[in-house]
């Protein structure tokens, strides 16, 4: 076993000697370990990474996180005058408005509306038979 293969043994298999297989390959790489000081080094620079990952990964508990939940959610919410506000006025209000909206639109036409109106319903029933006439020419 050489240093780079010893380096993949080690990344597939941790660096706990005692959770090593016993296989051909893990009995190797016990040899390669009591022989070479560079495989002592590179196992002992991937202890150094997983302890390393070990303490970066540890996220401290809030105090009292579980307790202000609970309280949280077992007291109830407190009624105001905005709740009474939403609730009971503004959400009508709401569903009323595009209502409303419609009809103030609708009976505010102004005579520029009618006007264009009649011209568009005049233009289309104009007789233009004289127009064919001229491109006939």
């Amino acid at each position: 076993m050489n240093h780079e293969s010893f380096q993949s043994f080690v990344d597939r298999h941790g660096t706990d000697e005692s959770l090593w297989p016993d296989t051909t390959e893990g009995k190797e790489a016990r040899q390669l370990l009591e022989q070479s000081d560079l495989a002592q080094k590179i196992l002992g620079e991937n202890k150094r990474l997983f302890q390393l990952l070990e303490f970066a990964m540890s996220v401290p508990h809030p105090v009292g996180l579980e307790q202000r939940i609970l309280r949280r959610v077992t007291t109830p919410p407190e009624r105001n005058w905005t709740h009474f506000l939403a609730s009971w006025i503004l959400k009508p209000a709401l569903v009323a408005l595009p209502l409303v909206l419609g009809f103030v639109l609708g009976l505010t036409s102004t005579d520029s509306s009618v006007f264009v109106e009649n011209e568009i319903t005049a233009t289309q029933f104009d007789d233009h038979s004289d127009l064919l006439a001229i491109s006939d020419e």
